[in-house]
């Protein structure tokens, strides 16, 4: 009996026996129906067997690529006439590349006839010898259309590294603002840069990429939780830190609800330390082309994400809270002051937001509803939220500002939950310059984080968190995809995730949704593109006559 497979990593494919060959075909040329169905007629006929199959289209241009086991049996040795026959009958170019044996058969084009040899630029594959693949995907984001000189250095910096680009899918809809690229690496690859090196052999004058694969499809959505509680669960302060428990549930047992081991790199075939040089690299590397760089680990996990959590001030919204209070207290210059201090390290966290707090003292608790009024949200928040609701999703603001303000953008984007810090409110309508309950810092935040999902009955893997500030780093770690949004630089270096675009919508592309997608799921219309009316035809009889349109056009 052959033995499984490790945990988490894809079988190799089947090695062919000594009385048989692997082959692979490339199939491509123009579009059009019934091309696949001859190819595989063709096979059928042969009676060889199938090992793989892709196939991709373009434009209207197709490739597909299949791995046949062929025997040395006269009918099986036929499946080689048979593919010509048809390839030509269809009207494609067709490629055989034999990888054990390093040979490669005459490409055969509709104009050469089966039995034209080989021209000069016909290329050898070699294959990479049968091992088990470790897998990972690459999101590319990036404000303008990403240029071919980025993929040409991206291509470079993977293959030496050891990664072959196995798929490249276009994500965004009209410039190629979104890339995901599927890749993968083996011990004793080499240097390879697969589908992407290829890819790339074409470029040297700057063309422009428009069409690098085609839009996604609808990825696997993520489930709605079985075990959700009733209501929209959102309780400003729920309960205080009194049922706050302890974040040691999800460190020291593993068998704890809603918890697992990350084992992600582990299992993919690298070491934690390996895996954070890799990421760094990837980092510098895309913050000098002014390119977002996003390596995940592909699993099921990645596309089943069940809960997110986000920061509010400078993430959800654009302004701070503190500072509009501040404001409107006339205090915000030694609001400012403290701040600073607190970003230079003289003060922690607790300590700058109890000396702010304490200068507006005094000042109308009316104070929340003048910042309300002028909230400003961040592009694409709504957008975010409404598509992840629509995915069953369960979201959550959990912020350093005040449950006042959190309150409110929870029912105003359909979140489930909100955390914040209460302002106190005196007898006469005036804040008394102090804070109720425990103090929602930075440690705070990641143990909120972790009781929700504790809560949810969902696995740490599946949550996102997003947040731009260094108080938000403890509950970025925590979470299986915890992104920097626009953060400081010192947060973006020491996050695993980045994003400096300006929708959060961009997150849904992290996710492997297309922006198709995302239009379907904001319920925004598809964009329409203008139709150029055809011209009036004329006739060219003397004098004039009718058209054929009821339009009569002179001569």
């Amino acid at each position: 009996m052959a033995s499984a497979a490790p945990t988490g990593m894809s079988p190799p494919p089947p090695v062919a026996a000594a009385d048989r060959e692997r082959v692979v075909i490339v199939v491509s040329g123009k579009d059009h129906p019934g091309i696949t169905s001859a190819i595989m007629a063709a096979v059928a006929r042969a009676g060889v067997d199938i090992l793989d199959v892709r196939q991709t289209s373009v434009r209207r241009r197709l490739t597909l690529a299949v791995e046949l086991e062929v025997g040395m049996d006269a009918r099986s040795q036929s499946v080689f006439r048979e593919l010509l026959l048809a390839a030509k009958k269809v009207g494609t170019k067709i490629d055989f590349d034999i990888p054990e044996s390093g040979r490669s058969l005459p490409s055969v084009s509709p104009t050469s006839g089966a039995q034209a040899a080989a021209t000069s630029d016909t290329r050898v594959r070699r294959l990479s010898p049968c091992f088990p693949s470790t897998n990972y995907v690459l999101t590319l984001l990036s404000a303008e259309a990403v240029p071919p000189r980025f993929l040409q250095s991206l291509g470079e910096l993977l293959e030496a590294r050891g990664f072959s680009t196995d798929k490249i899918t276009r994500l965004s809809r009209r410039q190629l603002r979104s890339l995901e690229l599927s890749i993968s690496h083996a011990p004793g690859a080499g240097r390879r840069s697969g589908a992407l090196a290829e890819l790339l052999a074409v470029e040297a004058d700057g063309t422009n990429w428009r069409d690098v694969g085609a839009p996604a499809g609808n990825p696997t959505t993520a489930p709605v939780s079985g075990v959700a509680p009733s209501g929209d669960g959102a309780a400003g302060d729920a309960g205080g830190g009194d049922d706050l428990e302890s974040s040691a549930w999800a460190l020291d047992d593993p068998d704890a609800v809603g918890t697992d081991v990350d084992v992600g790199d582990s299992v993919h075939g690298f070491n934690a330390e390996a895996m954070a040089d890799f990421r760094s690299a990837l980092y510098t590397f895309g913050k000098s082309q002014g390119v977002d760089v996003a390596l995940q680990a592909e699993s099921v996990l990645r596309r089943s994400k069940r809960l997110v959590v986000m920061d509010m001030d400078s993430t959800l919204i654009q302004q701070e809270v503190i500072d509009e209070l501040a404001r409107h207290a006339g205090v915000y210059e030694a609001v400012r002051d403290i701040t600073h201090a607190a970003m230079g390290g003289g003060l922690d966290f607790n300590e700058s937001l109890r000396q702010r707090v304490a200068l507006l003292a005094g000042t109308p608790a009316t104070a929340f509803r003048h910042v309300i009024d002028n909230l400003v949200y961040t592009d694409g928040a709504h957008e975010l939220c409404r598509s992840l609701k629509k995915l069953g999703y369960r979201l959550a603001v959990i912020s350093g500002g005040f449950t006042a303000i959190t309150e409110h953008v929870r029912k105003e984007l359909g979140l489930n939950y909100d955390y914040a810090n209460q302002l106190e409110v005196g007898e006469d309508g005036r804040f008394t310059g102090r804070t109720v309950g425990p103090i929602v810092n930075a440690q705070r935040k990641a143990d909120l984080l972790m009781t929700i999902a504790q809560q949810e009955r969902i696995s740490l893997n599946q949550v996102i968190a997003i947040g731009d500030g260094a108080n938000d780093l403890p509950m970025l770690a925590v979470a299986g995809l915890g992104i920097a949004f626009n953060a400081k630089p010192a947060v973006q270096e020491a996050a695993t995730f980045r994003i400096n675009q300006r929708s959060l919508e961009s997150v849904l592309y992290l996710l492997g949704f297309s922006e198709d997608d995302q239009q379907e799921l904001s319920g925004r219309p598809q964009p329409v593109v203008p139709r150029v009316p055809p011209p009036v035809p004329t006739t060219e009889r003397a004098g004039g006559a009718a058209n054929g349109r009821g339009v009569v056009a002179s001569a």
